[in-house]
């Protein structure tokens, strides 16, 4: 996940999915919703009040690079396989 400094935010996954654009927190909302029974197995959950917050902005706030946040977005995003499909599915 990174900033490519094009005023979209941040910038995730192979497609794209942006904080800028209303889409990074689509995908991680339908992500989450659709794995509510365990969310040990959910590491975007913990994210969505920061991607609330800043959706639609180019902020960083509590998704900030020099912290784990962004690192384990990108993780959970490049694990998930069917997130992608998940997200896509609603844009």
């Amino acid at each position: 996940m990174e900033d490519l400094d094009d005023g979209q935010g941040y910038t995730a996954g192979i497609i794209g999915f942006c904080t800028g654009t209303h889409n990074l927190l689509a995908l991680v909302e339908n992500y989450t919703e659709d794995h509510t029974e365990d969310h040990r197995d959910n590491g975007l959950a913990p994210y969505l009040p920061a991607l609330r917050k800043g959706d639609g902005t180019d902020s960083h706030e509590g998704l900030d690079p020099g912290s784990t946040a962004a690192a384990d977005v990108q993780g959970a995003l490049s694990r998930c396989g069917e997130a992608r499909g998940a997200g896509t599915a609603a844009l």
